[in-house]
C-alpha cells in the first residue's frame, strides 16, 4: 500500500497553502494603490481659525485617518473646543470618502460624521481638499490644503 500526500490529492478546489503568490500580490497591489492615492500625507486647514489655530488632518496608506478640528459654538464663538477625530477612508474614485469618530472633544453620536473630499492641485502647484461634511459639521468649512513640499 502506497501512502499518498493529503496536499497531492485534488479534489477539485485548491488547498488554500498552495493558492501561489496571488494573494501577496492582490494585498500589494492594494496597498500600492492606497499609498499613491492623492489624499495620503498631511494637510492643514486652507486658512488661519479664529483662535490662530489651524485645524490638522493626516491620511494614512492603510486606509486610517486622525484629525485635528477646532469649532467654536454658535452662542459663544470666542469658546474654541478641540475635536479630535479617527476614522477610515476609501477611493471612491473622483472623490474621498472620510468616516470620522470623534476621541476627543464634547463628544456625542452626533459628532461622528461623514466627510467627501475632491482633491485638486491648483495651478502654483498647491494641492486642496475641497470637503463637505454631514450631520452637524455639514455647515463647517472643511477646505485642506499641502503645499509641494510637505
Amino acid at each position: 500500500m502506497r501512502h499518498v500526500s493529503p496536499s497531492r490529492v485534488s479534489r477539485g478546489r485548491r488547498r488554500p497553502d498552495r493558492l501561489g503568490p496571488w494573494p501577496l500580490v492582490l494585498v500589494g497591489l492594494l496597498g500600492l494603490s492606497a499609498c499613491d492615492a492623492p489624499v495620503v500625507g498631511n494637510w492643514r486647514s486652507d486658512h488661519e481659525l479664529g483662535n490662530a489655530k489651524r485645524n490638522q488632518l493626516a491620511v494614512y496608506g492603510d486606509f486610517t485617518v486622525k484629525a485635528t478640528v477646532f469649532a467654536a459654538p454658535v452662542a459663544d464663538p470666542t469658546s474654541w473646543v478641540e475635536f479630535r477625530f479617527e476614522g477610515v477612508w476609501q477611493d471612491e474614485g473622483e472623490t474621498f470618502d472620510f468616516d470620522l469618530n470623534c476621541e476627543k472633544g464634547i463628544c456625542t453620536k452626533a459628532d461622528e460624521f461623514k466627510m467627501e473630499c475632491l482633491a485638486v492641485e491648483e495651478d502654483d502647484g498647491d494641492e486642496k481638499l475641497d470637503c463637505t461634511g454631514d450631520q452637524l459639521w455639514s455647515d463647517y468649512p472643511f477646505d485642506w490644503e499641502r503645499k509641494p513640499t510637505e
